[in-house]
């Protein structure tokens, strides 16, 4: 079949469907991203509340044992690396301490 013919097919099909009043519904998927820079981890064996701590992306982040915590729905995380802005925290020492 030439282009030509297949063009004008295709176009003569989407013409018949939108003259038949056919509609398309789409709806967007519910996708679940994976942070690959934490870890879900069981709690640790310390009151993490009890430790110094930073706001970091909205969410109460905790220095416990030389790493950074923070709980989410799945549970306890923890950085695999130190993030540069909790580095700077943590390095010039304004961290919040629960009194």
């Amino acid at each position: 079949m030439s282009r030509l013919r297949f063009a004008s097919l295709f176009v003569a099909l989407a013409s018949s469907s939108l003259a038949a009043g056919c509609v398309a519904r789409v709806h967007p998927a519910t996708v679940t991203v994976a942070r690959a820079d934490v870890v879900v981890a069981p709690p640790p064996a310390v009151v993490v509340e009890s430790h110094p701590y930073v706001v970091y992306e909205g969410e109460r982040t905790y220095w416990v044992d030389g790493r950074w915590y923070r709980r989410t729905s799945r549970g306890w995380v923890y950085y695999r690396s130190e993030p540069a802005v909790l580095y700077r925290y943590r390095a010039s020492g304004r961290l919040y301490v629960r009194r």
